[in-house]
């Protein structure tokens, strides 16, 4: 309803605009048509032109503008919804005794993206991400409603794929998982009651180095212990995928890697 609103709104708007600059447009005309010559060199009788020729066209296009600028502001609902980067609602509601945690981690390495999308393009083959396999999964591979699940770290873990995103510069995928217990080495056992993950990969520095990045959105009753135990996955996971692919940590930016080189 609410976007529907905005619609109209911004509908009459431009309507307006666009009539405004229109009248300015053809009164500019028929002051022209006023001012033809009539009959044998003796002219018409005419007003003065309401605005000059080159201040009606400057003004028609202002307003033209002014509407397709008041249509976008309008018509947009989500900042960065787009075909490329699709509005995932990330952050989800926690129930009662649960608290929302967020874990950001970032990493960057010299390597080509393509060395690690071969290992962490399939939504299916999770093994990579803490070493535990998906044993069931429906669905089709990458394709969001697919499903993944397994044993893992003492539990057993169900995820939905909601968004998948491939491109020849960046991977980028989103799932969403139900209540999961997981217990980390000398770690305490962690209840989850359920959490969102994006993943992303994108090639940085001219296609020789690659940028990591996860986004994680929990809801649990320990907001300190979840947040150390997604950290230490993460990191020891990207650690464990970089090494063996021979890369190393890209310290500083691409400049002082290529001034290195």
């Amino acid at each position: 309803m609410r976007q529907q609103r905005q619609s109209d709104r911004s509908s009459i708007i431009c309507q307006v605009l666009s009539f405004i600059a229109g009248n300015i447009y053809n009164g500019q005309n028929s002051q022209r048509r006023r001012s033809a010559p009539v009959l044998y060199g003796i002219y018409a009788t005419r007003a003065a032109p309401l605005f000059p020729t080159k201040l009606a066209m400057n003004l028609t296009l202002f307003f033209k503008i002014c509407a397709l600028t008041l249509l976008s502001l309008l018509g947009t609902t989500r900042a960065h919804e787009s075909s490329y980067y699709p509005y995932i609602p990330n952050e989800i509601p926690c129930g009662e005794g649960s608290h929302p945690a967020f874990v950001h981690n970032s990493y960057t390495y010299i390597a080509p993206l393509h060395k690690f999308t071969n290992i962490t393009g399939s939504f299916f083959d999770i093994v990579w991400l803490g070493g535990c396999p998906a044993t069931v999964t429906t669905g089709t591979d990458n394709v969001p409603g697919a499903t993944r699940a397994g044993p893992c770290l003492g539990d057993t873990f169900n995820e939905t794929l909601t968004m998948y995103s491939a491109h020849v510069d960046e991977l980028m995928y989103t799932y969403h998982g139900r209540p999961y217990a997981p217990t980390l080495p000398g770690q305490p056992t962690i209840h989850v009651e359920s959490y969102a993950e994006t993943l992303r990969f994108e090639s940085i520095c001219g296609g020789r180095a690659t940028y990591v990045d996860f986004i994680s959105f929990l809801c649990t009753e320990d907001q300190t212990a979840a947040y150390i135990a997604w950290n230490e996955l993460h990191t020891d996971t990207m650690q464990s995928v970089a090494a063996s692919l021979g890369a190393p940590v890209l310290a500083g930016d691409c400049l002082e890697y290529q001034n290195k080189k």
